[in-house]
């Protein structure tokens, strides 16, 4: 019988886990400036950090070293539930058009507006297991998912960010 509940409870975890977006002081320029938590429920892909590879030769051998420079693309590409947050949508789209004025096509000065943002990990008991901190974030796409009434599935969103640093 042990064996049995040790079968039918395999891949349970992967039902709970939950991950969130979270903006530690709120969003930038917001009159709200509580943490703000949105889940996601899509896959979250980190960037891939990398840095150059320098190639000589020495006696007909090749020798690779580490470079001086980081290739890390340092983009962020989130999908997040909306379900009836507009609020945060109307803050989220704010931001973005700070970093951005949309008449003359200039980017704005970004060194005030640039955010703290975090992915955390929650397990069964929605305790915090694990937190990607990324600092000097700043908001370069935002996009409304899919309008389906047909579909169960909840509205989402979809934000580019750019950032500065990332703590594992």
């Amino acid at each position: 019988m042990a064996v049995e509940a040790e079968l039918l409870t395999l891949g349970n975890d992967q039902l709970v886990h939950m991950f969130q977006l979270v903006f530690p002081s709120g969003i930038p320029e917001s009159d709200k400036e509580d943490r703000i938590a949105l889940r996601i429920d899509q896959a979250v892909e980190p960037p891939f950090e990398s840095f150059n590879i320098w190639e000589f030769w020495h006696k007909g051998i090749k020798i690779r070293k580490p470079g001086r420079q980081e290739q890390t693309d340092k983009t962020l590409n989130l999908t997040i539930r909306l379900d009836d947050k507009w609020e945060v949508f109307k803050d989220l789209k704010q931001w973005q058009e700070m970093n951005f004025n949309t008449s003359n096509a200039t980017a704005l000065p970004s060194a005030l507006l640039r955010n703290k943002i975090a992915i955390e990990c929650y397990d069964v008991n929605f305790k915090n297991v694990y937190s990607i901190i990324y600092s000097g974030c700043y908001l370069t796409g935002l996009k409304i998912g899919t309008f389906d009434p047909a579909s169960g599935e909840p509205l989402r969103l979809i934000l580019t960010i750019i950032y500065n640093d990332v703590e594992y």
